[in-house]
C-alpha cells in the first residue's frame, strides 16, 4: 500500500448527537461521511494514523454544529460545504502533525545560530511576526480563518471565491474586514492587559 492511502474501511461512524444530546444536522453528518476517506488520506500525508483522523473529524463536526446552529448565517455564506468542511478539519490535522516534530539534536549555541533562517538582520523580525499572526488568529472567526488557511495553502482569491460561493472581491473584503475585526479585538486585549499590569 502506498504511502498516503488510506487504508480498512472507507466509511465512519459518527455520533449524531453534540455534547448536549441536541441532534447535528443531517447534512453536515452526510458531509462528513463523504469527507472521511479524503480526510484519512491528508492524516496518513500528515504521518497520522486513523484513530487521530476520526478523533478531529468528529471535533470537527461537533465545533461546527455549534457554530452553525449559534451562527445560522455562516451556513448560507458558504455554497461550497464539502470543501469548507474539509479544510477546517486539515488544518486542524496540520496543527497537530506541528505539535509532534521529531526530535533533533542541534548541538552547541554557536551551531544553533548558524542555522538557515537564525541568521542575518530579519531572523527576529520574522519569528515575531510569526507569533503576532499566531495570536491575531485567536481572535478570528472561522470564516476568517477558514481564508487564511486557504490563502498560506496557495489557493487564489478566484478559488476561495468559489468555494464561498461569492465574487473574488467579495471575498477579499470579506477577509480584510475579519482581520481589522480580530485587530481590534486584539488590541483591545492588548490595552486590558496593559491596564490589568499597571494596577498590580
Amino acid at each position: 500500500m502506498m504511502k498516503g492511502e488510506p487504508e480498512g474501511d472507507s466509511t465512519l461512524w459518527i455520533e449524531p448527537h453534540d455534547k448536549l444530546g441536541k441532534p447535528i444536522d443531517a447534512e453536515l453528518l452526510a458531509v462528513a461521511q463523504r469527507s472521511w476517506k479524503r480526510v484519512l488520506t491528508y492524516a496518513h500525508q500528515q504521518g497520522l494514523d486513523g484513530a487521530v483522523a476520526a478523533g478531529v473529524l468528529e471535533r470537527a463536526v461537533q465545533t461546527l454544529a455549534s457554530v452553525m446552529d449559534r451562527h445560522p448565517q455562516l451556513r448560507k455564506e458558504i455554497k461550497n460545504l464539502d470543501d469548507y468542511f474539509f479544510w477546517v478539519v486539515a488544518h486542524r490535522l496540520k496543527r497537530r502533525a506541528a505539535k509532534e516534530p521529531p526530535v533533533e539534536y542541534v548541538g552547541s549555541i554557536d551551531e544553533l545560530t548558524s542555522l538557515p533562517g537564525l541568521s542575518g538582520p530579519d531572523w527576529i523580525e520574522a519569528f515575531e511576526n510569526e507569533l503576532a499572526l499566531k495570536e491575531l488568529s485567536a481572535h478570528m472567526t472561522a470564516e476568517t480563518r477558514f481564508i487564511l488557511d486557504l490563502r498560506a495553502e496557495g489557493w487564489s482569491w478566484r478559488e476561495i471565491a468559489k468555494v464561498l460561493g461569492v465574487k473574488r472581491n467579495t471575498a477579499q473584503v470579506k477577509f480584510l474586514r475579519g482581520i481589522e475585526r480580530a485587530r481590534k479585538s486584539l488590541m483591545a486585549r492588548l490595552r486590558l492587559r496593559r491596564k490589568q499590569g499597571g494596577l498590580e
